[in-house]
């Protein structure tokens, strides 16, 4: 028996602070000492030191991690530098360093995030009653949420082969004191609401041609009137003032209609997709892709905002992954699903795409023209290379369900200005072009003007 790690090399630089590690346990019998094989138990623990040095400081933290049908997924914080981590299950030991390269502060490209407060609210979100929801922890939430769409980001490129790569978040969610009225932001439509906040995020400067803004909005609030709960979606939806689910250009805007469901700390994070609490959908927000609960309404929303900024990277819609309905399953990436306890308890039904994004654009990746490959002759190694890339992207789709990148995203992401950071005083004469053949594909990038052809 031996403890596998399938998503991080022993020495990798990591360049986000929350990371998911995924393992299995190899080899579900052991053998010991002459006593007859005995199978491993369905759900058991792994033990996981993690070691750092914060300020010259040894930390050691232990972590009891469940195994699930010989499968763990990790999720935590590094520190900056050197990170340890032993791994022991059942007397087997493995151990790995990893070191966190934290971003420059001094970055061209960025994402401002932002938690707009209509100039006469106190700014609390909608939650059940006398459940904390000030704007203190709407931005708490907020802010963990960046690092975890950092976090599958990095890692769903990273299993296409192309490189741990996500944003720079500017800082800690910030709050927006808007100079528009609560009555206001309650009367207008998805598009009129992007079209305000963004003219006057521009005005006050905290977006530009280098700044992009994912902006939450405080003013979202579910007023039933129908004395039931809605009978689908879109009467869910005309009972919802003030809520957005709309990118692109230089702002990703969202409701914060179910921050309710949302966690404020890392180690919540898993038990918040598990949670299979049924939503009081006769006066709060269900945007659970019609499975009503606090768990499923967590990884639809997460997963939606990761499709708005998706428009903001100029990605369109695709026939499956995300930039579909796919961000549903987004739970499937950060916890293993038993067959028990799931955050759905069902399947996701088929909906169309205005079920949880207000878009209806064709998809825009489809090819115009044949074009004519020169065959390149590979190596061995070359070879061996594309096999293992293509068994980690594998593994990922069967993992994460349909919360993925497609092949054309992901090529577009990781050749992004976004997403491959330089200085802020580079030039563009200084960034020199790169050229790659990725799987048949010719991709042309210039981080200086920011173009990329896929020939």
């Amino acid at each position: 028996m031996h403890i596998d790690i399938e998503n991080v090399v022993d020495q990798e630089r990591i360049f986000h602070r929350i990371l998911l590690i995924t393992g299995r346990i190899k080899n579900f019998y052991k053998q010991a000492s002459g006593e007859s094989r005995e199978k491993e138990s369905s759900s058991a623990l792994i033990f996981i030191n993690h070691e750092s040095f914060l300020s010259k400081a040894r930390q050691v933290i232990t972590y009891k991690v469940p195994v699930i049908n010989s499968r763990f997924k990790f999720l935590f914080e590094l520190t900056e530098g050197r990170n340890i981590l032993t791994f022991e299950y059942k007397g087997v030991f493995k151990s790995l360093i990893l070191y966190f390269v934290k971003d420059s502060d001094d970055v061209q490209k960025t994402v401002r995030i932002v938690y707009i407060v209509p100039r006469d609210s106190d700014g609390s979100f909608q939650a059940p009653v006398l459940e904390p929801n000030s704007v203190e922890l709407a931005c708490q939430k907020i802010s963990l949420a960046v690092g975890l769409i950092q976090c599958f980001m990095s890692d769903s490129l990273h299993s296409h082969g192309l490189g741990r790569k996500t944003f720079v978040a500017l800082s800690p969610c910030e709050v927006f004191h808007s100079e528009i009225s609560l009555e206001k932001s309650h009367s207008l439509t998805e598009s009129a609401l992007w079209e305000y906040h963004a003219k006057e995020l521009l005005a006050r400067r905290l977006a530009d041609d280098d700044t992009k803004v994912l902006a939450v909005l405080s003013a979202t609030r579910f007023v039933n009137t129908l004395g039931r709960p809605p009978r689908d979606h879109s009467e869910m939806m005309s009972l919802t003032k003030s809520h957005g689910a709309l990118g692109g250009g230089g702002l990703a805007m969202f409701g914060s209609g179910c921050l309710y469901a949302w966690p404020s700390l890392l180690h919540e994070v898993q038990d918040a997709f598990l949670n299979s609490s049924k939503i009081d959908s006769l006066n709060l927000m269900d945007d659970s892709g019609y499975r009503h609960t606090f768990g499923a309404c967590f990884s639809t929303t997460l997963g939606a905002i990761i499709h708005e900024l998706g428009h903001t990277f100029d990605l369109g819609h695709t026939n499956d992954g995300i930039m579909a309905r796919g961000f549903d399953d987004l739970h499937r990436y950060f916890t293993i699903q038993s067959s028990n306890n799931s955050c759905t308890g069902t399947d996701i039904p088929d909906v169309t795409m205005n079920g949880g994004s207000s878009h209806d654009e064709e998809i825009l990746l489809s090819p115009t023209r044949t074009t004519r490959f020169t065959n390149f002759k590979q190596d061995g190694a070359s070879y061996l290379q594309a096999y293992q890339q293509k068994k980690e992207l594998r593994r990922m789709v069967a993992d994460s369900g349909k919360a993925f990148w497609s092949r054309s995203c992901a090529l577009i992401l990781s050749s992004h200005r976004w997403f491959n950071p330089v200085p802020k005083d580079t030039e563009c004469n200084d960034v020199l072009p790169s050229l790659s053949l990725i799987g048949g594909i010719l991709s042309v990038n210039c981080n200086g003007d920011g173009h990329v052809v896929l020939l």
